[in-house]
């Protein structure tokens, strides 16, 4: 057949370019992987800042957690597009993403009087996160994933831990410590379920090989 050797050469290439593209998309979603870990770890960071120094100003507070959920929305929009292996962790991170921006965006513009009511406003935003890996968890559950109980059962912790703080606020010197528990604790459980759900197509083998 003389339009085989062209044959031959044409599927060489189609598989060339399927293997360079493959490579291509998990480097993006190592880099997304990376970046919202990241911004995890800063998370968890600032949460522990306010856990040990009960008594910064709070200005100070809404500047930190301002740079923290822009930080996290552009993670989470970023991951939304990177198209990872199983779309577990950024499969709601436009929505979240979108309105951890706009939040940020909120706390940088509030005004004075607003600032009082911060840990409020920040408890609900750990609520919302942890019931969004309560979501989560029923996904990775749907998967076959065989540590989903335990990430239901942090996401409800940090839901938890959300609303003591909304509840616990009395507005006294000690008003961040709740705050800073319940974002260090949200940090820690984004930080954990990201390097835990998010695959790229060749970790995702290494994984399987290494279970097997």
């Amino acid at each position: 057949m003389p339009n085989l050797p062209r044959l031959t050469k044409l599927q060489k290439r189609f598989r060339r370019t399927r293997k360079t593209d493959f490579a291509a998309a998990d480097a993006i979603v190592r880099s997304a992987k990376s970046i919202h870990l990241f911004a995890s770890a800063l998370m968890l960071g600032a949460g522990l800042l306010l856990c040990l120094k009960t008594g910064l100003d709070s200005k100070i507070v809404r500047l930190v957690f301002a740079g923290c959920c822009l930080l996290m929305g552009s993670a989470d929009l970023f991951g939304y597009y990177s198209n990872d292996l199983f779309r577990l962790a950024f499969q709601f991170a436009f929505t979240f993403g979108s309105f951890s921006l706009l939040f940020g965006v909120l706390l940088l513009l509030a005004p004075s009087h607003v600032l009082a009511l911060l840990p409020c406003f920040v408890g609900l935003y750990v609520i919302l996160d942890g019931l969004q890996k309560v979501q989560l968890s029923l996904e990775c559950r749907k998967f076959g994933i065989g540590k989903w109980p335990l990430i239901l059962g942090t996401s409800v912790l940090v839901t938890a831990l959300g609303v003591v703080s909304v509840l616990l606020f009395d507005g006294s010197e000690n008003r961040f410590l709740w705050m800073g528990i319940a974002v260090s604790a949200d940090g820690a459980e984004n930080f954990w379920t990201t390097m835990y759900t998010v695959r790229g197509r060749s970790a995702s083998r290494t994984h399987d090989a290494a279970e097997k």
